[in-house]
């Protein structure tokens, strides 16, 4: 059964992948996890050019308000001619007087008039954040060609077999049951809203635990795996369990149920995923997705917080040092086996995610501390295996959380949805379809300039999670 739940969108400005140490030092902070503010810069986008000009003739005309609004009109320009201009007074040089007259150029003129003028606005900004350069897709930031196109050099570029950046699907609710991915498994909600409650129902039910032996077993199957290559993916992404490395890194699993193979036999169900994956040249980023105690209080945990108060669902991980000490001996064991697969034979797990979405009401710095306090970990046992955070849904933050980051061969997750809004739903009516599908555009734009600002001044990211839509109206040169 093909379930491709969510796509995953690459790396970089829309693609990412490279091992730190292959940045240009130029661009490079006391740490390396980025680019400072100052060393970004915002052109337009290589979309809009003389032959393209006059079809974006009414976009160009729609953002005039959003231009002239930015530092309330006001901009210079460099280097400094100890003018001030706005949308009315423009610099002489430029050859028009009014940012109203900018559509009015011709393709040999326009694009260069506007690009000017969007560079002044940017650079006039006294905040520079993840839309700074948006202008509804008619920007682009950047910040060097090592920072902006990381996945050329990506250490497991040559694993993959397009040689591309990295575009893929996850492998949902096989190993860690979520109800809306999985409704006929089970009688999903209240008493029974997760895996945690379902294995304690399953411990005195023997139909039960046959129907998620069969879940294992069944739920993917070779023909999905074909069918992702035949469509010109190059990996997955596997959502796992902390309880199915219990016994290895030293804990019991209780009260969740395992495979009855154990997690270093081959014909364990996940190794045969794996397997599967690479029997047809997919490689595999696996993800951590339920941490003890759980990292978020969600059901995609494994254990659903039943805590009236949203912002605490979180804390039991967050504040709780032995569920961080035991998330991060999980990975250990979690990196051991990787090196017991590779031992094997099976080579295709490209990078390991340290923990799913942390939850997004947490202390920032906490979690941080702990990706810091883990990476050594893993590191000890295997020293060359990419690794995986994720930004908890928190992007300019990760700016100054990581000024002084020392590790290499380390990328950042963000999880972007095209899901759960009125707009990502099918209408009765091919014109309200077509007016969505505008929207779809317009939120893919704006979230091309998070990603690169993300890439730029963190570390490069990757989107792990989220349904997307075709992107047609944005710049697509940088990503698939």
């Amino acid at each position: 059964m093909l379930l491709i739940f969510s796509t995953l969108l690459l790396f970089g400005s829309l693609t990412s992948g490279l091992p730190l140490r292959a940045l240009s030092p130029a661009g490079a902070r006391n740490g390396n996890a980025g680019s400072y503010i100052d060393q970004l810069y915002c052109t337009l986008a290589t979309k809009v050019n003389s032959s393209t000009w006059t079809s974006y003739h009414d976009e160009v005309q729609s953002i005039w308000g959003p231009f002239c609004g930015t530092n309330r009109g006001i901009f210079v320009i460099k280097p400094a001619d100890g003018e001030t201009y706005n949308c009315g007074k423009l610099p002489a040089s430029w050859g028009i007087s009014s940012v109203a007259d900018v559509v009015g150029l011709d393709g040999s003129k326009g694009p260069n008039v506007l690009g000017q003028y969007l560079s002044a606005v940017f650079n006039t900004s006294t905040v520079i954040g993840p839309d700074s350069c948006d202008f509804n897709g008619l920007g682009e930031l950047h910040c060097g060609t090592d920072r902006e196109f990381p996945w050329k050099t990506a250490p497991y570029r040559h694993m993959l077999k397009d040689q591309g950046p990295l575009r893929g699907v996850n492998v949902g609710g096989l190993f860690v049951l979520e109800p809306w991915i999985t409704p006929e498994l089970a009688d999903w909600g209240n008493p029974m809203p997760d895996q945690y409650t379902y294995s304690e129902a399953a411990r005195s039910n023997a139909t039960m635990t046959q129907v998620l032996t069969n879940h294992w077993e069944t739920f993917y199957g070779d023909a999905d795996f074909a069918a992702m290559a035949a469509l010109g993916l190059n990996h997955i992404r596997l959502p796992v369990g902390w309880w199915y490395w219990a016994e290895a890194a030293g804990m019991s699993p209780e009260p969740y149920l395992l495979p009855k193979e154990g997690i270093s036999d081959l014909g364990h169900p996940i190794t045969k995923i794996i397997k599967m994956a690479q029997d047809h040249d997919l490689m595999v980023i696996l993800d951590l997705h339920g941490a003890p105690s759980s990292q978020n209080g969600l059901d995609n945990s494994g254990q659903r917080s039943m805590d009236p108060q949203i912002e605490n669902w979180g804390d039991t991980w967050l504040y709780n040092a032995t569920a961080k000490q035991e998330t991060t001996q999980v990975l250990v064991a979690i990196a051991k086996y990787i090196n017991d697969l590779n031992s094997k034979g099976i080579t295709n797990v490209i990078m390991l995610e340290l923990v799913n979405e942390p939850w997004v009401f947490g202390d920032m710095s906490r979690v941080r501390d702990w990706y810091e306090d883990t990476i050594p970990a893993i590191r000890a046992v295997n020293s060359t295996l990419p690794l995986l955070i994720h930004d908890a849904f928190r992007h300019e933050e990760w700016t100054w959380l990581l000024h002084h980051w020392q590790f290499d061969n380390v990328f950042m997750d963000t999880h972007i949805y095209h899901a759960f809004n009125r707009a990502d739903f099918a209408s009765s009516t091919a014109a309200c379809d077509k007016s969505k599908v505008v929207a779809h555009e317009n939120m893919a734009c704006r979230y091309s300039a998070m990603l690169r600002f993300k890439t730029c001044t963190s570390l490069p990211t990757y989107v792990g999670d989220g349904a997307w839509q075709p992107i047609t109206a944005c710049h697509t040169s940088r990503g698939p």
